[in-house]
């Protein structure tokens, strides 16, 4: 899966079917780029957590957070524009 995929490429074992829901930082929240890989983690688990409950928008909601910060690299997602 694209979950145990991520989480081999950052060291993490096999993302195990949790019943506890995972609260996802706001990707703005991350400064540190060593905790890069750890907040989109954070991020995928909230968002695989939403669609196994069947929760649409919030899978949606933190599928979207999980490609700002991953757009971001880390840094201030308040850049608008640009062209690459």
């Amino acid at each position: 899966t694209l979950a145990g995929a991520v989480a081999a490429l950052a060291g993490r074992g096999p993302v195990a079917d949790e019943s506890t829901e995972t609260v996802a930082p706001d990707p703005g929240d991350v400064t540190d780029l060593g905790a890069l890989p750890r907040e989109a983690l954070d991020l995928l688990d909230a968002a695989e957590d939403r669609l196994r409950s069947g929760d649409w928008a919030g899978f949606g909601d933190a599928l979207e957070r999980l490609r700002r910060l991953l757009r971001s690299g880390g840094g201030p997602t308040s850049q608008t524009g640009g062209s690459g």
